[in-house]
């Protein structure tokens, strides 16, 4: 059987993630309604780290060579993670990848790509950064 490009099943960010005992996950910081960061002394915007946790549909058993893109609101390429292997098992792919100083340069809605072997596995996935300025009074 030909290799298949995966088809995205789900796909959730988080702030961090752990492998447990007994081939568990656990998502810490499970962001919804947009990724909400903070402005840093610098003037910058952004997280110590964003992780991904994606589960793929696949027609074939293979390996897989995957990495991340994040476009602006512009459809510039701001982030791209180095690539790395992601086991197939059973037809289920399910990924996990950390971005360290996950840092963008502006509010909006950005787009969120994967790729297997170098092909895009959907549209992608959008996500808003929302920035909010740190509250004076409470420092």
């Amino acid at each position: 059987m030909n290799k298949t490009t995966p088809k995205p099943v789900s796909v959730i960010l988080c702030e961090d993630i752990r492998r447990e005992e007994g081939g568990k996950v656990s998502l810490i910081g499970v962001l919804t309604n947009g990724i909400k960061v903070l402005a840093r002394g610098d003037g910058t915007w952004g997280l110590a780290q964003l992780c991904v946790y994606a589960q793929f549909k696949s027609n074939s058993i293979a390996e897989y060579n995957a990495y991340v893109e994040v476009l602006d609101p512009d459809g510039n390429q701001v982030i791209k993670t180095d690539t790395r292997p992601v086991p197939n098992v059973e037809s289920a792919v399910a990924m996990t990848m950390k971005i360290n100083n996950f840092e963008l340069p502006k509010s909006g809605e950005y787009k969120f790509n994967i790729y297997f072997d170098g092909k895009k596995t959907s549209q992608g996935f959008m996500f808003n950064l929302i920035q909010q300025a740190a509250d004076p009074e409470n420092g």
